[in-house]
Protein backbone atom coordinates (compact mmCIF):
# COMPACT_ATOMS: atom_id res chain seq x y z
CA UNK A 1 0.00 0.00 0.00
CA UNK A 2 2.77 2.28 0.76
CA UNK A 3 4.40 1.40 -2.93
CA UNK A 4 1.03 2.99 -3.81
CA UNK A 5 1.15 6.25 -1.98
CA UNK A 6 -1.78 5.19 0.00
CA UNK A 7 -1.87 8.43 2.40
CA UNK A 8 -2.72 6.99 5.78
CA UNK A 9 0.11 3.85 5.25
CA UNK A 10 2.98 6.87 4.24
CA UNK A 11 1.89 8.85 6.88
CA UNK A 12 2.68 5.86 9.53
CA UNK A 13 6.02 6.58 8.39
CA UNK A 14 6.80 10.00 9.20
CA UNK A 15 5.30 10.04 12.82
CA UNK A 16 7.90 11.81 15.11
CA UNK A 17 9.82 9.91 17.56
CA UNK A 18 8.36 12.07 20.48
CA UNK A 19 4.76 10.65 19.11
CA UNK A 20 5.69 6.87 18.68
CA UNK A 21 4.89 4.78 21.43
CA UNK A 22 6.21 1.70 20.39
CA UNK A 23 9.05 0.89 17.73
CA UNK A 24 10.07 -2.31 16.83
CA UNK A 25 13.25 -3.54 15.05
CA UNK A 26 10.79 -3.80 11.52
CA UNK A 27 9.12 -0.73 12.44
CA UNK A 28 12.37 0.98 12.32
CA UNK A 29 13.28 -0.43 8.65
CA UNK A 30 10.41 0.16 7.28
CA UNK A 31 10.22 3.65 8.18
CA UNK A 32 13.94 3.88 6.69
CA UNK A 33 12.73 3.07 3.47
CA UNK A 34 10.48 6.41 3.25
CA UNK A 35 12.48 8.11 1.23
CA UNK A 36 12.40 5.27 -1.31
CA UNK A 37 8.75 5.11 -1.20
CA UNK A 38 7.86 9.23 -2.04
CA UNK A 39 7.07 9.58 -5.57
CA UNK A 40 4.50 11.34 -8.31
CA UNK A 41 2.58 8.19 -7.57
CA UNK A 42 2.12 9.07 -4.23
CA UNK A 43 1.06 13.00 -4.97
CA UNK A 44 -1.74 10.73 -7.54
CA UNK A 45 -2.83 9.04 -4.21
CA UNK A 46 -3.28 12.28 -2.17
CA UNK A 47 -5.27 13.69 -5.08
CA UNK A 48 -7.51 10.81 -5.67
CA UNK A 49 -8.31 10.65 -1.44
CA UNK A 50 -8.91 14.46 -1.59
CA UNK A 51 -11.52 14.22 -4.77
CA UNK A 52 -13.02 11.16 -3.03
CA UNK A 53 -13.64 13.18 -0.23
CA UNK A 54 -14.55 15.66 -2.13
CA UNK A 55 -17.16 13.83 -4.02
CA UNK A 56 -18.59 12.47 -0.32
CA UNK A 57 -19.01 16.25 1.29
CA UNK A 58 -20.96 16.98 -2.12
CA UNK A 59 -23.13 14.05 -2.08
CA UNK A 60 -21.97 12.58 -5.57
CA UNK A 61 -20.24 9.84 -4.66
CA UNK A 62 -21.40 6.62 -2.13
CA UNK A 63 -21.01 6.45 1.19
CA UNK A 64 -23.84 9.28 2.00
CA UNK A 65 -25.65 8.00 4.26
CA UNK A 66 -22.59 7.65 6.85
CA UNK A 67 -22.66 11.01 7.29
CA UNK A 68 -22.16 12.42 10.63
CA UNK A 69 -25.57 13.34 11.31
CA UNK A 70 -24.73 15.76 14.48
CA UNK A 71 -22.06 17.51 12.16
CA UNK A 72 -24.58 17.81 9.37
CA UNK A 73 -27.50 19.20 11.59
CA UNK A 74 -24.94 21.93 13.45
CA UNK A 75 -22.90 22.71 9.92
CA UNK A 76 -25.08 21.88 7.06
CA UNK A 77 -22.32 19.53 6.00
CA UNK A 78 -20.01 16.91 6.63
CA UNK A 79 -17.55 18.90 8.52
CA UNK A 80 -15.07 16.02 9.36
CA UNK A 81 -15.43 14.77 5.44
CA UNK A 82 -14.53 18.34 4.16
CA UNK A 83 -11.21 18.41 6.81
CA UNK A 84 -10.02 15.49 5.39
CA UNK A 85 -10.32 16.50 2.15
CA UNK A 86 -8.41 19.54 2.74
CA UNK A 87 -6.19 17.72 4.69
CA UNK A 88 -4.89 15.52 2.18
CA UNK A 89 -4.65 18.25 -0.45
CA UNK A 90 -2.37 20.41 1.65
CA UNK A 91 -0.21 16.98 2.80
CA UNK A 92 -0.19 16.27 -0.73
CA UNK A 93 1.12 20.03 -1.82
CA UNK A 94 3.60 19.49 1.19
CA UNK A 95 4.80 16.06 -0.46
CA UNK A 96 5.13 17.23 -4.05
CA UNK A 97 6.77 20.64 -3.36
CA UNK A 98 9.35 19.45 -0.88
CA UNK A 99 9.66 15.55 -0.76
CA UNK A 100 8.42 15.22 2.53
CA UNK A 101 5.41 15.11 4.93
CA UNK A 102 5.32 16.39 8.16
CA UNK A 103 3.80 15.37 11.42
CA UNK A 104 1.88 17.19 13.23
CA UNK A 105 0.60 19.38 10.55
CA UNK A 106 2.33 22.81 9.89
CA UNK A 107 0.17 26.06 10.66
CA UNK A 108 -1.07 27.86 8.67
CA UNK A 109 -2.71 24.76 6.90
CA UNK A 110 -3.26 23.17 10.47
CA UNK A 111 -5.37 25.90 11.60
CA UNK A 112 -7.25 26.32 8.13
CA UNK A 113 -8.23 22.50 8.45
CA UNK A 114 -9.38 22.76 11.90
CA UNK A 115 -11.90 25.55 11.11
CA UNK A 116 -13.48 23.51 8.66
CA UNK A 117 -13.92 20.55 11.16
CA UNK A 118 -15.26 23.13 13.68
CA UNK A 119 -17.91 24.57 11.59
CA UNK A 120 -16.04 28.03 11.37
CA UNK A 121 -16.45 27.76 7.92
CA UNK A 122 -19.36 27.73 5.44
CA UNK A 123 -19.95 25.10 3.05
CA UNK A 124 -19.44 27.34 0.16
CA UNK A 125 -15.76 28.58 1.72
CA UNK A 126 -15.25 25.51 2.78
CA UNK A 127 -15.74 23.91 -1.16
CA UNK A 128 -14.00 27.18 -2.65
CA UNK A 129 -10.79 26.00 -0.28
CA UNK A 130 -11.32 22.55 -1.47
CA UNK A 131 -11.07 23.48 -4.93
CA UNK A 132 -8.27 25.68 -4.81
CA UNK A 133 -5.93 22.97 -2.62
CA UNK A 134 -7.04 20.39 -5.55
CA UNK A 135 -6.28 22.28 -8.41
CA UNK A 136 -2.62 23.24 -6.90
CA UNK A 137 -1.88 20.06 -5.60
CA UNK A 138 -2.87 18.79 -9.45
CA UNK A 139 -0.74 21.64 -11.04
CA UNK A 140 2.00 20.32 -8.54
CA UNK A 141 2.35 16.73 -10.04
CA UNK A 142 3.49 18.59 -13.22
CA UNK A 143 6.10 20.11 -11.69
CA UNK A 144 7.25 18.18 -8.48
CA UNK A 145 11.63 16.96 -8.91
CA UNK A 146 9.96 13.93 -7.18
CA UNK A 147 10.24 10.69 -9.77
CA UNK A 148 7.09 9.06 -11.32
CA UNK A 149 6.53 6.01 -9.42
CA UNK A 150 8.58 4.62 -6.19
CA UNK A 151 12.13 3.47 -6.07
CA UNK A 152 11.56 -0.71 -6.84
CA UNK A 153 15.24 -1.16 -7.32
CA UNK A 154 17.20 -1.93 -4.25
CA UNK A 155 14.61 -1.80 -1.21
CA UNK A 156 12.13 -3.58 -2.50
CA UNK A 157 12.73 -7.40 -2.10
CA UNK A 158 13.62 -6.00 1.78
CA UNK A 159 10.11 -4.43 1.47
CA UNK A 160 8.56 -7.43 0.88
CA UNK A 161 10.20 -9.57 3.30
CA UNK A 162 8.88 -6.96 5.25
CA UNK A 163 5.54 -7.33 4.67
CA UNK A 164 5.60 -11.16 5.38
CA UNK A 165 7.59 -10.33 8.64
CA UNK A 166 4.70 -8.41 9.96
CA UNK A 167 2.13 -10.33 8.28
CA UNK A 168 3.84 -13.38 10.00
CA UNK A 169 4.85 -12.23 13.31
CA UNK A 170 8.35 -11.75 12.96
CA UNK A 171 9.66 -14.73 11.21
CA UNK A 172 9.93 -14.30 7.31
CA UNK A 173 8.59 -17.60 5.36
CA UNK A 174 10.82 -19.66 3.25
CA UNK A 175 12.02 -18.23 0.22
CA UNK A 176 11.74 -14.74 1.23
CA UNK A 177 15.05 -12.10 1.50
CA UNK A 178 16.50 -12.06 5.10
CA UNK A 179 15.98 -7.84 6.12
CA UNK A 180 19.59 -8.19 7.53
Amino acid sequence: MAQKGHPTILLLLVVPDEFTLVETDLGKELRELQPALLSRRAGRGYLGYLRGQKERVLGTRGQKRVNRPELVEAHGFDTKYAMHAARLGYQGLELLETGRLTLPMGEPERSRVMAIRTGERTFEETIAEIDDVEQRLAEALERTPLPPEPDRATPWPRGEAHACKARDGGSSPPGVLPTE
